[in-house]
């Protein structure tokens, strides 16, 4: 944006107009988390028994199922997001099903945050139209759904669960997807192929991967990106996490013996059922992470430790002030 009386327009009002409402949007969606999840899981239910119809005629099978927003939805005054499913050739062709899902929700504070950008007592109308005001909306709606994309990584997930999807027959490689129709994409979920973490190639995909029943002994974990990995019913012993991230990373039912974790970023991490004996939590100030981090909109939970039992556990925050940690829960037999 050059020098003009829009750009510092938008330096003097616009821009904290912008960041009050994504900050109230981003506080509402996370009030609403478990409305929202319902909503989308239904709709979702909805477009993969769609899709199972047309597979069963058409015997495509699933590689990708995309969740885009419509910019011409929000010009016909009827917000939606747009579901497709896609095979390997996506990037080249159609979706061989389609659906749609409303997506008012993510607009319940725009009406009057345009009313406020388009005040005429705040611009010169002389210099500074309110048509070229609302160019600007159209970055601002980017940012929300980067604002919506923080809570989704925790949602989407959940339809890899529905009995609907399992109906289906997928690729080895399979994403669940949020973004822009043909613009930005961002992965929130998948099932791909079992990783071996004791041979990784160079340019191996090492976030969203799923671990089941995996003994660890002795194991360094050092420079790895396993942002939301999932373990489930894995060991851990005598094993370390360096420089490691593990941003929304998901344990449940795993063990954790002699085990340190070592300048670790833990942004959204959560342990469910988890059982830990001689656990050192040390070098990682980021476990509070209940932020939207910029104006994009990422967003962390903060770490959770539901109903698990910690046993010689130290770290730098406090773990057992937490409420959802139930120490006593359960019995720590190893």
């Amino acid at each position: 944006m050059t020098d003009s009386p829009l750009k510092d327009y938008y330096a003097e009002r616009y821009q904290g107009l912008e960041r009050q409402m994504l900050s109230e949007l981003k506080d509402r969606l996370i009030k609403k988390r478990e409305k929202l999840t319902g909503f989308f899981l239904n709709s979702s239910r909805e477009a993969l028994n769609m899709a199972a119809k047309v597979q069963e005629e058409e015997k495509n099978k699933l590689a990708y199922m995309s969740f885009s927003w419509l910019n011409i939805s929000l010009i016909e005054n009827k917000p939606c997001l747009q579901i497709d499913f896609y095979d390997y050739d996506w990037i080249y062709g159609y979706p061989w099903a389609r659906s749609y899902m409303p997506a008012d929700f993510l607009f319940e504070g725009f009406e009057a945050f345009s009313r406020d950008a388009l005040d005429e007592k705040y611009f010169v109308r002389g210099s500074l139209q309110p048509a070229e005001i609302r160019t600007l909306f159209w970055g601002t709606v980017d940012k929300m759904l980067y604002v919506l994309a923080g809570q989704l990584k925790y949602i989407l997930p959940m339809i890899t669960m529905l009995k609907e999807f399992g109906q289906l027959e997928r690729e080895e490689w399979f994403y669940i997807t949020f973004g822009t129709y043909i613009d930005w994409h961002e992965r929130m979920a998948a099932m791909t192929p079992e990783l071996d973490l004791d041979d990784i190639d160079a340019n191996e995909e090492t976030r969203l991967r799923r671990f089941e029943d995996k003994v660890f002994h002795g194991k360094v974990f050092e420079v790895l990106n396993l942002n939301q990995c999932r373990f489930t019913n894995c060991l851990f012993d005598k094993c370390v996490f360096a420089g490691t991230i593990l941003d929304d990373a998901f344990f449940s039912t795993c063990r954790f013996r002699d085990v340190e974790f070592k300048d670790v970023s833990l942004r959204g991490t959560a342990f469910l059922e988890n059982k830990f004996l001689r656990v050192k939590f040390t070098g990682s100030d980021e476990a509070d992470a209940n932020i939207m981090t910029s104006d994009s909109g990422e967003y962390y939970d903060p770490i959770k430790f539901v109903q698990c039992y910690l046993r010689e556990v130290t770290a730098n925050y406090d773990l057992t002030g937490r409420e959802e940690i139930n120490c006593l829960s359960w019995d720590c037999s190893w």
